[in-house]
């Protein structure tokens, strides 16, 4: 089955020359086929950043939770980088080296997680548990691969 969007849209942000650009688009079945842009006039970050700033806001900051949290995404962004590194630069070989590096960035990654889980009352113990019975259904049930936290 195939279904095809209206040919030509225009998409605007109002009142601001920040961004018009013109989309054809094309979906075949249940998968875009086709998005291709047709034209782009006057952007400029000047003047997207004041659109920005019209639909932002101040969010509090001071809940002990915070610096764990970030804590934990930015040490778990590190990892990423060494992995990512391991993989651009020697093909996926990994040395004695980087295994000393990957286990000190694992080992801040699982400081603010157990720093996270104190905080919010929740014993690494029982995530742990609760992950592996998670997993143990979602292998019983044959949906390990896929997405979605209910699956």
């Amino acid at each position: 089955m195939t279904w095809r969007a209206p040919s030509y849209a225009k998409v605007s942000v109002t009142n601001s020359p920040v961004l018009s650009i013109d989309l054809s688009v094309e979906v075949v079945g249940s998968g875009w086929q086709t998005c291709a842009m047709t034209e782009q006039r006057a952007f400029d970050f000047s003047g997207y950043q004041e659109a920005a700033a019209r639909t932002g806001g101040l969010v509090a900051t001071d809940h002990p939770i915070v610096y764990p949290t970030l804590g934990l995404v930015n040490e778990a962004g590190e990892v990423a980088g060494k992995v990512k590194k391991i993989f651009r630069d020697r093909a996926g070989v990994i040395t004695d080296a980087d295994r000393e590096a990957l286990t000190l960035e694992l080992g801040d990654v699982l400081w603010y997680l157990s720093e996270l889980s104190t905080r919010l009352g929740i014993r690494l113990e029982d995530v742990a548990k609760r992950n592996l019975a998670k997993l143990a259904d979602r292998a019983s049930r044959g949906v390990l691969q896929g997405d979605g936290d209910h699956r």
